[in-house]
């Protein structure tokens, strides 16, 4: 727990239920809400991880999504999954929600605590705000409490909104102040930013030095999308960046991934891995699942199932 918060003891799910003398348990009737934040940064957490985090204005500054009226309820927010052989749960329970062997869940003057535990893995997550930072930390401890050896994987989420910018050369602008602003040297990300109107079934791309996304037309044709419009995000303070906006038809397939992918694809005679990329789609069937489920494949095949770098597949398919 973040010792620059208030000594009083936090309030727990357990001091709610005990005079009923029940077992802690995540599902409860409402979500039991708690206020993160410091200075210009804020975020509502629920007992579930659910919530979202905004810059001064709660309204029109959210940064991650959250919906109040979803049907379930808290089904957006600060998630951690952990996978322990095939099973995968998360310390909050939602989303996965794999029954948790205990639960506990401390709500404290600026941070929250949860704590799951399954099949002797014990995981506490604390979410907070720290003074003087504008930054959202997760921390996260890890325990084997039994006496075999363990082998996990764990994989963060967050869904952000970036509602208040209109478009996404904005979005990477302000990305790109925000990082910068931290000071960090030798640091960046590349990243690729695309809007879709369904209305008018226009994909508008802005790209900071990211894998360029692929679309697979109806006729089969498969071509790059946008430009490197910038360098990555950080590299360079005060860059600006351009949008390029593309016409889609119905039956188009657009693919984006990380540059795990195309590095895992990597061959002497194909260097960036594209060309395999775009070969795979120009031969494949007209159906995203099976298309992202041959690149999976061969991804496995060239690496032998196992790759040093993230490797992530977004796919849109415009139907009518």
């Amino acid at each position: 727990m973040p010792d620059f918060f208030s000594p009083h003891r936090d309030l727990t799910i357990a001091d709610i239920v005990s005079l009923t003398g029940a077992k802690p348990r995540p599902d409860t009737p409402l979500p039991w809400l708690n206020y993160l934040g410091q200075d210009d940064l804020f975020g509502l957490c629920t007992n579930t991880g659910g919530g979202y985090t905004f810059w001064r204005d709660a309204r029109l500054r959210r940064l991650t999504r959250y919906r109040y009226n979803d049907a379930p309820l808290d089904s957006v927010g600060r998630y951690l999954y952990v996978r322990d052989g095939d099973t995968v749960w998360n310390p909050g329970w939602k989303p996965a929600k794999t029954p948790l062997d205990r639960y506990e869940c401390r709500h404290g003057l600026g941070y929250t605590r949860i704590r799951g535990a399954r099949d002797d893995v014990e995981v506490e997550l604390c979410f907070f705000v720290p003074p003087g930072d504008d930054v959202e930390l997760w921390a996260a401890t890890v325990r084997n409490t039994g006496a075999t050896t363990k082998q996990l994987r764990l994989f963060s989420y967050v869904e952000f909104a970036l509602s208040f910018l209109r478009s996404p050369r904005q979005i990477l602008t302000e990305l790109n102040e925000s990082f910068s602003a931290l000071g960090v040297d030798d640091s960046f990300v590349t990243a690729a930013c695309v809007k879709l109107d369904k209305s008018t079934r226009r994909l508008t791309v802005a790209n900071a030095g990211h894998v360029l996304p692929l679309v697979r037309r109806a006729s089969g044709a498969v071509m790059p999308l946008g430009r490197a419009s910038g360098p990555p995000v950080g590299m360079l303070p005060a860059q600006s960046y351009a949008d390029d906006v593309f016409p889609l038809d119905v039956g188009d397939i657009v693919l984006l991934m990380t540059d795990g992918v195309l590095d895992a694809l990597h061959r002497d005679d194909d260097q960036l891995g594209l060309w395999s990329i775009i070969d795979l789609l120009a031969k494949a069937p007209r159906d995203l699942d099976e298309i992202n489920r041959r690149i999976v494949s061969l991804v496995q095949q060239r690496t032998g199932g196992s790759s040093p770098d993230d490797l992530t597949l977004l796919g849109l398919e415009v139907r009518d």
